[in-house]
Parts: C-alpha cells; sequence; structure tokens
C-alpha cells in the first residue's frame, strides 16, 4: 500500500483504466475491523506514501526540459504542481482506505478467532508494535518502485517486500522492542497471525492495485490540468 501510493505519476498509463467494480460485503466484526485498522494504519499508511511520491516525481521531473521551461514561466510552478496532484492522490487513496480494511478485516475474521484478533491488535498498537511498523515504512526504497511502475505492470507482493530495506528497517528498531515482537510472535496468537500473513499481504497489494487504477487517472488529470493553468497567463502574453 504505501509503496504503491508513492509511485501514481512515476509513468502514466497510456490509456485510463476503468474503476473496480463496486461488490457488496458482509458486515465484519468490530474485532476484526481494529485489527485491520492497526494492521494498514491510514495516517502512517498515506504519509508514507505521499513523501515517497514527492521524492520520486522530483526526481522524474529533474531536468526534464518541459519542467524546466515551466518553472521559468512560473516560478515555484513545480511545487504546486506536486501539491495539487498529491492532494487528489490522498483524497482517492483517503476514500478507498475504508475498502481496504474491510478486505482485510473479512479475511483477518475467517481465519483469527475473535480472542486473537484483540491480542494482535493490542500488540500493533503497541509502543513495540508502533516503533517496528514506522521502522519498517521510514525505510521504504520508492526507487525500486518506480522503475516497477515505468513498465506499467500491477504491484505483487513480492515488489512491496522488495522495496523495503529490511537490514535499516532491523537497525532502527531497538534491542527491547525486537524482544517484544519476539515474545509476541511465540504466542499461539501470533503465531497464528504469521501464518495468515501471506494472504493478508497478498489482499493488501489487490487492493492496492485497484486503488492506483483509480488514481492514476485523476492524478493525470489534475496534473494536465493544473500545468495548463499554469502555461496560460505565459502563453497570453
Amino acid at each position: 500500500m504505501i509503496a504503491a501510493l508513492a509511485l501514481l505519476l512515476v509513468q502514466a498509463p497510456a490509456t485510463a483504466t476503468p474503476p473496480p467494480r463496486a461488490s457488496a460485503k458482509a458486515p465484519v466484526s468490530a474485532e476484526a475491523l481494529a485489527f485491520a485498522e492497526a494492521y494498514v494504519p491510514t495516517e502512517m499508511t498515506i504519509r508514507t506514501g505521499l513523501d515517497g511520491f514527492r521524492k520520486e516525481v522530483v526526481r522524474e521531473f529533474a531536468g526534464q526540459p518541459v519542467m524546466l521551461e515551466l518553472e521559468q514561466r512560473s516560478p515555484g510552478a513545480q511545487a504546486k504542481l506536486i501539491d495539487v496532484t498529491a492532494a487528489t492522490i490522498e483524497k482517492v487513496f483517503r476514500e478507498g482506505m475504508p475498502g481496504v480494511h474491510a478486505r482485510v478485516a473479512a479475511l483477518a475474521a475467517a481465519g483469527l478467532s475473535p480472542e486473537d484478533l484483540r491480542a494482535i491488535t493490542r500488540f500493533l498498537l503497541s509502543p513495540a508494535g508502533q516503533s517496528i511498523q514506522q521502522a519498517f515504512a521510514a525505510n521504504l526504497d520508492t526507487s525500486r518502485m518506480a522503475e516497477k511502475g515505468k513498465t506499467g505492470a500491477p504491484f505483487t507482493v513480492a515488489d512491496m517486500t522488495a522495496a523495503i530495506d529490511v537490514g535499516a528497517s532491523l537497525r532502527a528498531i531497538s534491542p527491547k522492542d525486537i524482544g517484544e515482537y519476539a515474545r509476541f510472535a511465540s504466542t499461539p496468537a501470533g503465531r497464528r497471525f504469521q501464518a495468515m500473513t501471506p494472504k493478508l499481504r497478498t489482499a493488501i497489494t489487490d487492493e492496492t492495485n485497484k486503488l492506483v487504477e483509480v488514481g492514476m487517472p485523476a492524478a493525470v488529470e489534475t496534473m494536465l490540468m493544473t500545468m495548463r493553468s499554469l502555461a496560460a497567463p505565459a502563453e497570453g502574453k
């Protein structure tokens, strides 16, 4: 989720893909939904993704003649372009997060008991759990995802995993927090959670690709309209 959000505009598709069809979803338990919201935290996901998006777009813009000309005509144009496009992306993903949470919650409820879900959620929201999530989010190599984004192919679980600098992430986690995770992972709930993780990651990746399908055309349209408006004063001289 975080990685794909960072890369929406590295390369626009030749044609816009239609948004995913809505499907009726059965209600999920409060325990499952709380788990999903802790496992895929909205604010951390969007904030980290947008930070990566900005970094990769700045890198992509660097040296492009059309962007250099636009900046000369309208100083500050690139920053404004990135800001308004990031706002469009944020809107799409913020509106889509409940759907991601519902998918994750339904899958978790099918494989984990309410007691397991409560125990896992407690760990995810604990200081150690938060520290671990933040460490991995902060060590996302968006340049690797950018290369995959240029192919136009959907992201895979392997792509998402490869984009995380595991070594740097582990170095950012204190020994105390690693010990807390080891203790949690050895519990029955922790072991069942680890067994579910591949399915959960697959579901999150699938939902991310759906949001990219919606967000890409919206972001590209915003970028093009903004570029047109920024260039208009110079054209009228």
